[in-house]
């Protein structure tokens, strides 16, 4: 597991341009490669911010990204973002990824709370997020609709 850098930009642009990661998403329209790249620039930059990508140990081809948002009004809760290119899905490359970089986040911030929200649809992070010991609760999305929200201490 490495932090992104620079070069990850476009990859990272296409793995979130994925049909079933734009169906997942809050919000769904694809996204644009200049908004994407000037997004990308901040995130990298801010402090708030860490992104880890997994990488195949013997080809060193990156298998997930997951990214942690502190929350500025809150300090040491970070929002978990995490997904999976569609050729690695079903492999385990997604628990090993939040496994990994949850212990890499705690011990490079001060972490209080993990906070992921997921649609219901999205039976396989629902899933992740269960194995890997968080508590749900239901909650609503920023549209209104039926979510679950998950916290882990």
């Amino acid at each position: 597991m490495r932090p992104a850098a620079a070069g990850d930009c476009e990859l990272l642009w296409q793995w979130a341009n994925e049909p079933a990661v734009r169906q997942a998403a809050f919000r769904t329209e694809p996204i644009h490669w200049e908004n994407h790249q000037r997004w990308f620039t901040a995130r990298l930059a801010s402090p708030s911010t860490h992104i880890y990508l997994l990488e195949d140990a013997d080809t060193r081809i990156p298998v997930g990204q997951v990214r942690y948002d502190e929350d500025e009004a809150r300090p040491g809760y970070f929002s978990v973002d995490i997904s999976v290119p569609h050729s690695m899905r079903g492999t385990g490359a997604g628990s090993m990824l939040l496994k990994m970089s949850e212990e890499r986040l705690r011990r490079e911030a001060n972490v209080v709370r993990l906070l992921a929200e997921v649609k219901l649809h999205n039976v396989a992070s629902l899933a992740l997020f269960r194995r890997h010991g968080y508590e749900e609760r239901p909650g609503a999305g920023p549209n209104g609709e039926a979510i679950v929200c998950f916290q882990k201490s």
